[in-house]
């Protein structure tokens, strides 16, 4: 009796102690096996992780928030929500609103392209768009915060220099996607999240949802959309399913495939080898393994891993600023992640 009263006592002690380390360091760690420990000891040393969430085969086997954050906490996913984007393309495609993807951008919206308009800009296609392959000066970097404070994106965006033949050249910038926004939007003739909370979130079971707009009315193409990082993962899941969610096709089996396939080398830096870039996909290697990437400033992520049927998000403080060293860290919490799931 003695014996089990100061076990008892012991264990309700440690369990005080465990639950004032973890609030100190703001830990919340819903899901994860003593596997997992290595990772966990190392993602809580990093100030500006606020999620770190791996399923396996479907399943969460690990989910652990950071520095504060709880699961019902939405996160900006910045660029990732370019392979949102991406999905919601080929949805309009698949019912029609769009002819192909190597229509012009400027039969659908044809008041952003005037008569003093640079004759090639009319050669842009949403294929351009898709592939960061436009032409135009990117509105990415230095030139991001300038093209943000104009009062209509989508003109400013069109309005780039023309620096190559649209569809020769890789380079990134967010103001393709807002572009394609604006496509998508006027073809399909309604605003896109709802469009988007109808197609593609609804049928996940995701609800909470935000989606900024630009000056001019259209949701920000590539960027500034806010979700829980766990509804992140089951899109996530949802595209490494072919599209298929809960026996129903939520996005064309086709379109994720060629989503996933190298359509362009991308001239970027990344803490993973890049093996191309597909439709607003990036194609990454990771712990020796191929896989497909939705990827955000700041450290956002949501890395498929095909081979081992693997899905690792990562929800960063998207106000910190980029920092080639954070980047690097995280790279290495999400590998040891992979590891201890079962990659070699």
């Amino acid at each position: 009796m003695k014996v089990w009263l100061k076990v008892t006592i012991l264990v309700f002690i440690t369990g005080i102690f465990l639950s004032v380390g973890n609030a100190k360091q703001g830990m919340n760690l819903i899901s994860g096996g003593k596997e997992y420990q290595s990772c966990i000891g190392a993602a809580s040393g990093l100030k500006n992780l606020y999620a770190l969430i791996l399923l396996k085969s479907g399943d969460v086997t690990l989910e652990c928030y950071f520095n504060g954050k709880k699961p019902d906490d939405l996160c900006n996913i910045k660029s990732a929500a370019k392979s949102i984007l991406s999905c919601l393309t080929g949805i309009a495609l698949r019912e029609g609103c769009l002819k192909s993807i190597d229509q012009p951008v400027c039969e659908i919206i044809p008041e952003y392209f005037g008569k003093s308009t640079d004759h090639a800009k009319k050669a842009i296609t949403i294929r351009h768009l898709l592939t960061m392959t436009s032409g135009l000066d990117s509105a990415s970097n230095k030139d991001y915060n300038k093209w943000k404070k104009s009062a209509d994106w989508t003109a400013a965006a069109l309005s780039a220099k023309l620096a190559a033949k649209p569809g020769t050249k890789f380079v990134y910038s967010t103001a393709d996607a807002h572009i394609l926004s604006a496509v998508l939007t006027t073809a399909i003739g309604r605003d896109l999240l709802d469009y988007a909370k109808e197609k593609l979130f609804a049928p996940l079971g995701i609800t909470d949802i935000q989606w900024d707009k630009s000056p001019e009315g259209f949701r920000f193409g590539g960027n500034d959309l806010y979700m829980k990082p766990a509804d992140l993962a089951k899109f996530g899941k949802m595209f490494l399913q072919g599209g298929v969610w809960g026996g129903a096709q939520i996005v064309p089996a086709e379109w994720t495939a060629i989503s996933v396939s190298s359509q362009v080398t991308p001239e970027l830096w990344s803490p993973f080898p890049l093996n191309g870039y597909g439709y607003y996909w990036w194609l990454i290697e990771i712990a020796g393994s191929k896989a497909f990437a939705a990827w955000g400033h700041a450290g956002q992520y949501c890395i498929a891993v095909p081979s081992t049927d693997i899905v690792l998000v990562a929800a960063s403080d998207w106000n910190a600023g980029y920092s080639k060293q954070y980047y690097e860290k995280l790279a290495g919490i999400l590998k040891k992640a992979l590891i201890a799931a079962g990659m070699k």
